[in-house]
């Protein structure tokens, strides 16, 4: 009888604490500005929606950019930015503190601690116009080379227009022939032999190479045939560390041709 009695007063004190009037949530206004890169280049305010999948809301931004989101409780929420003929971008995990704050300027100034479940590189409140520029023809080696420098069989990519002057290419590698732009709007970044699109592109003072000791080491073999295919990539990209994905942004609509060697 005694234990009883313990037990329905903490039962009663656990009540009690989850009603308290006293608990209450912050809430405050967030604001911010919504732009868009055209060719790359000029940053103009748009009119966009922001999707809040936490609360499931959506805001639409004012003819200059602005969005006002009024009386949002403290917590931690996912910003999906989209517009019709704009690559989508995103902000995970974003910690809002129930304070008034500006948007834009709370990740330039704190991009470390308000968003720990994104890795951003790139504008993060930019869209971008995947009608940009466009890659026209690309070239690679038809064979691996040693280079003495980086002691490793390399093969080269390289381009037969000028279109890339400005912004480094995403190229996009795969098994078979069939690489496409998105994979469920996103590439995908792995190790699985089986997955459609496999992404592993490595730089080296502005030129463009595939390393033979790394192919081989993220589990590809001797005899396979590997595809590629380039994009514009004028924007940055977003990973989201809860799932693993990452949204690439700003890809031109249009592609190069595809072009493969065989892995000696």
């Amino acid at each position: 009888m005694k234990n009883i009695q313990i037990l329905l007063i903490i039962i009663g004190l656990f009540i009690s604490c989850k009603q308290n009037p006293n608990q209450t949530v912050k809430s405050g206004e967030l604001r911010g500005v919504i732009s868009a890169l055209i060719d790359y280049k000029f940053a103009t305010p748009v009119k966009a929606t922001i999707f809040i999948p936490q609360i499931n809301k959506q805001f639409v931004t004012d003819s200059i950019g602005t969005f006002i989101i009024k009386d949002l409780p403290e917590g931690i929420y996912d910003l999906i930015i989209s517009k019709n003929g704009f690559d989508s971008t995103a902000i995970f995990g974003y910690f809002f503190k129930g304070e008034d704050i500006n948007l834009n300027d709370d990740l330039t100034s704190n991009k470390l601690f308000c968003c720990p479940n994104t890795i951003f590189d790139g504008h993060e409140l930019f869209l971008y116009n995947p009608n940009g520029r466009n890659i026209s023809s690309l070239n690679i080696a038809t064979y691996f080379t040693y280079d003495s420098v980086k002691k490793d069989s390399i093969a080269s990519f390289y381009f037969s227009d000028n279109t890339i002057s400005d912004n480094d290419p995403l190229i996009l590698m795969g098994l078979n022939p069939n690489l496409s732009r998105y994979d469920n709007n996103t590439f995908a970044i792995s190790n699985n032999l089986n997955d459609k699109n496999i992404f592993l592109t490595f730089f080296s003072g502005g030129k463009n190479y595939i390393s033979l000791s790394k192919l081989k080491g993220n589990g590809f073999n001797s005899g396979q045939r590997i595809y590629f295919i380039a994009y514009m990539d004028g924007a940055g990209r977003m990973k989201d560390k809860r799932t693993n994905r990452t949204m690439w942004l700003g890809l031109s609509l249009n592609s190069s041709n595809i072009v493969s060697i065989t892995i000696p």
